[in-house]
């Protein structure tokens, strides 16, 4: 299985003992490398497929390293191939009762988070030109990457004034609906790990594994 990787990539197949990072450019083998590493881990450490998790940025990517991973585990099991969002996906459907919400929830896509914005900017009467339904959702999604709830958001001048109030009513909207969008996703998986440390040790399994990690 190993004699198809070169010095390095055989190298990184092996180091079991503590995290690892690879840089390495397009073309070069990840894909391979982790795929490689996950057969390892089942076939010769004898690790549980299920214990195994295996992040990559793109659905392409992840559907790739899972046919590739399939033929080389001899078991009905497999580990968790998926993008970040995918992940989050899979926990908050088992876990976000721990949050207060439903497990089945409806996910906003780009149209239906801006129809929902402009539909709160003609609630405030907020004038298009000054206020874009775009540029206030993009405002909001920057809060969210930085993990900043509407309560926590810095009102600093009457735009942030403005976007603040959208931000808590556009929220409000997405709980009535029982609704999340992409960032929500990320952000309410890391405040139930935050707040639930027995349901994050669910999911600290020994080996995950991150394809294109920034």
């Amino acid at each position: 299985m190993l004699d198809t990787l070169n010095t390095h990539q055989r190298e990184a197949v092996l180091h079991c003992a503590g995290p690892l990072m690879i840089v390495a450019g397009a073309g070069s083998g990840k894909t391979m490398v982790l795929t490689q590493k996950i057969a390892y881990l089942v076939r010769e450490l004898g690790v549980y497929p299920d214990h195994i998790l295996a992040i990559t940025f793109t659905n392409k990517s992840a559907k790739e390293m899972l046919h590739r991973v399939t033929p080389l585990i001899d078991d009905s099991r497999r580990p968790f191939v998926g993008t970040f969002h995918a992940f989050c996906g899979a926990v908050l459907r088992r876990d976000m009762g721990y949050l207060g919400r439903p497990t089945s929830y409806v996910i906003l896509d780009y149209a239906d988070q801006l129809k929902l914005i402009k539909k709160i900017a003609a609630k405030f009467n907020l004038d298009d030109n000054k206020y874009p339904p775009a540029a206030l959702l993009s405002g909001i999604d920057r809060q969210k990457n930085a993990l900043i709830d509407p309560d926590r958001y810095p009102a600093q001048g009457s735009y942030d004034a403005i976007l603040g109030s959208v931000y808590r009513q556009y929220q409000q909207e997405l709980k009535t609906q029982n609704a999340v969008d992409f960032n929500d996703m990320i952000g309410l998986t890391v405040q139930l790990f935050q707040d639930f440390p027995e349901v994050l040790e669910r999911y600290q399994d020994p080996y995950i594994l991150v394809s294109g990690y920034e």
